[in-house]
């Protein structure tokens, strides 16, 4: 198959697909097998950011390796000096590193479709007055569904489609895509927008620790929710890449922090943002399934050594979610009564203030 070729006056990508890596050498050999035959057919429309947050692993042996394999492929691969942690690690991969006119970012343990790269960058072309996409995906078993290769694209069983909705259509406005199914926005796979966009957002913007700030956790939802709001878009539902579930993860030890903290503290700058009633109530819906899983897992003494913290953190929300303690009630039900002794404190002033309000 040809190569596809990028207007020969400009020597600036369409795309740049970031893939921020730490220690996970094994995934990104499988993950580049996927990506860089079809990184080859789109020649200069695509580039490849890969961020290495100073792996001791086989990580840049196994770029290395992938580079050879596909000379055709633009690899740009960065290896720092020391760990910055995920996020900073990301968000200067789209600031600094990448040069295209729109970014992507994949997981190391995200694998494209055959053909998906190509589908991607037609949208792109053929819809120059849009500059925010999401892509349809696909869920699959880690444990029972990840291959041992992947030349040119994943081509194994899949558990589901994130929409089952495989037609592209416009969106009037970019909120219109947030619901259950694109996690409100959460999912940075599924997303591409102008490395303008990520530029501007965090130009003199400081990057506070690792999943202590909303902007933190979610640094791409942020960036959208401020720039493309009421911004049209397009849905692209043929699924480019499948994600794979129970895996380890970046955000490992962190689960609860963003099921009761970060968020609530989403749903909130949705709501002040604007979002529509109906999406609103679904996602009220959604953080009253999410959170009742995180204080379950406080109560019962699974949250972690931060729990009593993080759940006095979500609690303090209930001003603004008073479903909230409602929600605890019922995880201290479902447990019996019994809630453990490092955060009964914390549950014993949530219940008191909740009584004291209601007088």
């Amino acid at each position: 198959m040809s190569a596809i070729s990028a207007d020969p006056m400009s020597r600036t990508p369409l795309l740049s697909i970031l893939v921020p890596t730490f220690q996970r050498a094994p995934l990104l050999r499988v993950m580049l097998q996927a990506l860089l035959p079809q990184a080859s057919e789109c020649g200069d429309l695509v580039e490849i950011c890969i961020a290495d947050n100073a792996s001791e692993d086989d990580t840049g042996a196994v770029v290395a390796a992938a580079r050879a394999a596909h000379p055709n492929a633009t690899v740009r691969y960065l290896r720092r000096e020391r760990n910055l942690g995920p996020v900073r690690n990301y968000v200067l991969s789209a600031t600094e590193q990448a040069t295209g006119d729109f970014v992507w970012a994949l997981g190391d343990d995200d694998l494209l479709v055959a053909g998906a790269l190509r589908r991607i960058c037609a949208a792109l072309r053929n819809h120059p007055q849009i500059r925010f996409f999401y892509t349809n995906f696909a869920c699959a078993n880690f444990l029972h569904h990840w291959p041992e290769s992947a030349h040119g694209g994943y081509d194994g069983p899949i558990a589901q489609l994130a929409c089952p909705f495989v037609e592209d259509r416009p969106v009037r406005y970019w909120q219109d895509l947030l619901d259950h199914s694109s996690s409100l926005g959460t999912q940075v796979y599924a997303h591409i927008a102008p490395r303008e966009a990520w530029v501007r957002f965090w130009h003199q913007r400081v990057i506070a620790p690792d999943y202590r700030s909303l902007e933190s956790t979610y640094p791409h939802t942020c960036m959208l929710i401020d720039i493309a709001w009421d911004q049209p878009a397009r849905y692209l539902g043929s699924p480019a890449l499948v994600q794979f579930e129970g895996r380890a993860g970046w955000a490992d030890g962190q689960g609860s922090r963003i099921a009761l903290v970060s968020l609530p503290m989403l749903i909130a700058r949705l709501d002040d943002r604007g979002l529509g009633f109906h999406t609103y109530v679904r996602a009220r819906n959604y953080l009253r399934e999410t959170v009742l899983a995180g204080y379950r897992s406080a109560i019962s003494g699974a949250g972690g050594p931060d729990a009593a913290g993080i759940l006095e953190a979500s609690l303090a929300m209930s001003n603004r979610f008073p479903d909230l303690i409602d929600v605890m009630l019922s995880a201290i039900q479902e447990t019996g009564g019994l809630v453990v002794p490092e955060v009964i404190d914390v549950v014993r002033d949530a219940l008191v203030s909740a009584r004291d309000r209601a007088r």
